[in-house]
């Protein structure tokens, strides 16, 4: 990755992260029209970002509720395929799972997206925490922790070896012949080589499973961090493993969530923060913090203190066990109320939010990128499209003035802005 500049990706949602963004006016939260994931797409490459990221799940969650802002939207290759119609440099990763796809079929999906689109695609590879969505395909329990990572390790393995089954510039097809623990694939593959020599690789797991399968097989690993030196040792494991892998430890790039909260002031920011944390349907977000913290808090007042004696040890949570880790260190270190406990569950602000001004955020991303503890970040906007558009207006203008983000794109491939090792 490159060593002087930040990587910034954007989550493209149309709800802003935190949970009561959707109640405000302008809020585009719940729509599925292609005109506003379209302006978004195109706001995140007038401010050169190195790719737009879907996340997905293929249910709800238990008890979903009307304060959640990922409840709804598209299936991600479908809405990528339309966006890199009317995008042409930004990277389109989406997200899918290696517990409800086969390998074939998803890598025919994300190839045909790299041609189509240029050799701008990714693939961010889950496991899926969910048991409602192992209903949905058949499957009356969920496969546990270890088993989902073992079944995803073997699955890239193949998607990795049908991608490469032709030979370079060649129309040339060889067998892969796989036979594994899950997977008997013949091949060979039915599409050549794609502009980038193939998709780009994301992963997200902060877990030691989901860190190991990054180090083996990502080039971009999305985390979880709540602090300046969890990221940093987040990185250097990362990083030491994939060298145990034989792998460069630079064609891996560490990029951290962050929700920003932005303001032409610290207190304007802080109130934005706190009007949105009042807006909140405290009661419909209960299902969301025994979810992600194993917390039941029915019948607690929602400014009494959290309970921080009740979060459970994290061999008993069910969802994702690095996300728990992150949240429970945060909140034994703020010991917030259980309402802005609650803020931090209902939507994507279980990741680490940030309350300021663009310098401020600016300053932010300097420290922790010259500390070494990231190689930039997944911008999680608190509300959509306002912060987005206060990011690439205010925020780029001072990164690029430090020499820290690019002026224009150089590469007109997704493997390129990261400058990993992906052949191309």
């Amino acid at each position: 990755m490159s060593p002087n500049q930040l990587h910034v990706n954007l989550l493209l949602t149309t709800a802003g992260l935190h949970p009561g963004a959707g109640r405000r006016a302008g809020s585009t939260a719940d729509s599925l029209s292609l005109p506003v994931y379209r302006a978004l797409a195109e706001t995140a490459e007038r401010g050169l970002f190195d790719a737009v990221f879907l996340a997905d799940s293929p249910s709800l969650p238990p008890n979903a509720s009307n304060d959640d802002p990922i409840r709804v939207s598209p299936e991600p290759l479908t809405l990528l395929a339309a966006l890199a119609a009317t995008t042409s440099h930004v990277g389109l990763i989406g997200s899918a799972s290696t517990s409800f796809y086969e390998p074939y079929n998803l890598a025919r999906l994300f190839s045909s997206l790299d041609h189509l689109s240029g050799g701008r695609a990714g693939w961010n590879a889950v496991t899926t925490s969910s048991p409602t969505a192992a209903r949905n395909f058949g499957q009356s329990v969920q496969d546990e922790h270890d088993a989902r990572y073992g079944r995803a390790e073997e699955f890239i393995e193949v998607v990795l070896k049908l991608w490469d089954s032709f030979e370079p510039g060649s129309s040339v097809a060889h067998p892969i012949d796989h036979v594994g623990d899950r997977f008997s694939v013949a091949g060979p593959f039915t599409l050549p080589t794609t502009p980038q020599g193939r998709p780009v690789v994301a992963q997200a797991g902060s877990s030691p499973a989901g860190l190991r399968l990054g180090a083996r097989f990502a080039d971009v690993i999305y985390t979880n961090q709540a602090s300046l030196q969890s990221s940093a040792d987040f990185r250097r494991e990362v990083r030491r493993q994939a060298a145990d892998f034989g792998r460069d430890p630079d064609s891996v790039a560490v990029l951290p969530g962050v929700v920003p909260f932005l303001g032409s002031t610290e207190a304007e920011a802080r109130r934005l923060k706190s009007e949105l944390d009042d807006s909140l349907d405290t009661e419909a977000l209960i299902p969301s913090a025994l979810r992600w913290l194993g917390v039941d808090l029915s019948g607690y007042e929602p400014d009494s203190p959290f309970p921080i004696d009740k979060l459970p040890d994290p061999s008993s949570i069910r969802s994702s066990v690095g996300t728990f880790v992150q949240l429970a260190d945060t909140i034994r270190r703020e010991e917030p109320t259980v309402r802005q406990a609650l803020s931090r569950v209902g939507g994507g602000t279980i990741h680490r939010t940030f309350v300021g001004t663009p310098e401020q955020l600016a300053d932010d991303f300097e420290s922790w990128f010259r500390a070494g503890a990231v190689d930039g970040f997944n911008v999680m906007p608190a509300v959509v499209p306002d912060t987005l558009d206060e990011f690439v207006d205010h925020v780029v203008p001072i990164l690029q003035a430090r020499g820290l983000f690019r002026h224009e794109y150089s590469a007109s491939t997704l493997s390129g802005h990261y400058r990993s090792a992906v052949p191309a």
